[in-house]
């Protein structure tokens, strides 16, 4: 599973300069860096008491086939970076 796109795809991809523009947008600091939004974004979910996806049904047996049907939705094909299945695991393991 790859946690830092920057360290993964490398700065210079386009996706890291719009992952940058939104934190600044999010954290209200031009300097934001990307995992700036990812830190401002659990900050928010906890000062909002949002759930974790355990919460709502999600558990941890199931990752598998929830990753596979996501890999075959139409939202996942607009995706900037393709995922592999770890990665999405990774994410989805992490939200609940």
């Amino acid at each position: 599973m790859c946690a830092n796109a920057a360290r993964c795809l490398g700065a210079d991809h386009p996706v890291i300069a719009r992952v940058a523009e939104v934190a600044a947008l999010l954290t209200g600091r031009a300097e934001a860096r990307p995992e700036d939004a990812v830190t401002w974004l659990h900050a928010q979910r906890e000062a909002l008491g949002v759930a974790g996806l355990a919460a709502y049904g999600a558990r941890v047996d199931d990752v598998l086939e929830v990753v596979a049907a996501a890999k075959q939705a139409s939202s996942m094909k607009a995706n900037p970076i393709e995922l592999d299945d770890a990665t999405l695991a990774g994410i989805l393991t992490e939200s609940m």
